[in-house]
């Protein structure tokens, strides 16, 4: 049953729960705002579920806190993403300058 503890990181670093090698960032997303997101317990992935994405705030995939996790469309991840690189290169350059 889902809600055990991680055993493992899978090749991409997410942790996974052993009993149904479910990724635990998504069970704690889906879990804690359910009430936000959809209206039912989430147990598993379902078609429902799978379309969505799990983005951790802080950008440490060890930090599955329900707190850190936001739940999102791929897009949405993208930009996200996509502004945060940005953020990088103009504090790099920034660094560089100094």
């Amino acid at each position: 049953m889902n809600g055990g503890k991680p055993s493992h990181k899978d090749e991409n670093g997410y942790w996974r729960f052993s009993d149904s090698n479910i990724l635990v960032h998504r069970y704690n997303a889906f879990k804690f705002q359910k009430d936000i997101f959809i209206n039912r317990c989430w147990t598993e992935e379902d078609e429902e579920t799978k379309k969505w994405h799990v983005h951790h705030i802080d950008l440490n995939q060890n930090n599955n806190e329900s707190y850190n996790l936001l739940i999102c469309s791929e897009e949405q991840h993208k930009l996200v993403h996509n502004q945060i690189n940005a953020m990088k290169i103009v504090v790099k350059s920034m660094a560089d300058f100094i």
